[in-house]
């Protein structure tokens, strides 16, 4: 950990980073951030897909992001890219995790349709008007994904890192951003063992990356080409805008498509983060002699 830049940073110890109230801090801050967008849709309602994309994703999670910066920056008194944004290469670290993301899922979505979960089409409602709606969907999903990425990897998992250990810091954030998906529909057994290893294939992917920039684009990829792309429900939500493609579950095949949960429901979901979470560990061990204890210490 010592030759990790992800944990290096001048994190002052602070009381809110104890183990029980930093994560009744970081609800705060989500549920501040989901009442704001909330809020705001009452006063001027917008049409679908702009509700969902500029409330619920925009600003639903935008402020939380400015609350998680202003912590960092008021009540640390360090940078607020710190947690883990400072690079001069951002543009394309987050451009590959776009890739990353999308060619990630894409790989699921071609074993399901082999495997008969799901059978793909066109989808015949298709235009330019779907265009601009799941283009802008795209916009309010990489704020959405950034945000739960800057919360758990980059704020939680950075200072439980420090203070603790580097276990303590994968477990408690993992286990707090499955918390986070608690309320979605159709959370059965599967799922919720998949948002847990999505979380800890994002800690150590970003512990390997030394920084949470190509986390977040994959995470805004991964959440926009389920629904807008493939037309596949997003952790068990039917995502508004349209979709190039429409995703259709088989009977009796949930265990490959993941049923109403959607392909994150899915055994092959299961399967695919196991082999991402043993390539980033085994990428960390031997990236040099002294990483070998670097998730231990």
């Amino acid at each position: 950990m010592n030759n990790n830049s992800l944990f290096t940073n001048n994190i002052p110890s602070k009381w809110f980073h104890n183990l029980f109230i930093l994560p009744l801090l970081l609800f705060s801050i989500l549920i501040v951030s989901q009442l704001s967008g909330v809020l705001l849709s009452e006063v001027l309602p917008l049409p679908e897909p702009y509700q969902t994309a500029v409330y619920t994703l925009s600003i639903g999670f935008g402020v939380a992001i400015a609350l998680t910066f202003a912590l960092t920056r008021f009540a640390e008194k360090r940078p607020a890219l710190s947690i883990g944004l400072q690079s001069t290469a951002f543009l394309k670290q987050f451009f590959q995790g776009l890739l990353l993301g999308i060619a990630y899922f894409s790989l699921i979505v071609i074993a399901a349709i082999a495997l008969g979960g799901i059978r793909l089409q066109l989808n015949s409602d298709f235009n330019l008007s779907s265009l601009a709606n799941i283009t802008v969907m795209l916009v309010g999903f990489i704020i959405q994904g950034s945000s739960e990425e800057i919360v758990a990897r980059g704020y939680m998992l950075q200072v439980t890192a420090k203070r603790y250990n580097v276990f303590w810091g994968i477990l408690l954030s993992s286990l707090f951003f499955s918390v986070l998906h608690a309320a979605n529909p159709s959370l059965t057994l599967l799922p919720k063992l998949n948002l847990f290893l999505f979380a800890v294939f994002a800690a150590l992917l970003s512990i390997a990356k030394k920084q949470i920039i190509t986390i977040c684009g994959f995470h805004a990829a991964w959440n926009w080409i389920q629904g807008n792309f493939y037309g596949i429900f997003v952790s068990g939500i039917d995502i508004p805008g349209g979709s190039v493609f429409r995703g259709t579950q088989l009977a009796g095949k949930d265990l490959i498509s993941g049923g109403l949960f959607g392909l994150e429901g899915s055994i092959l979901t299961t399967a695919a983060f196991i082999i991402g979470i043993v390539y980033y560990w085994l990428k960390i061990n031997r990236s040099s002699p002294d990483r070998s204890k670097e998730l231990k210490t």
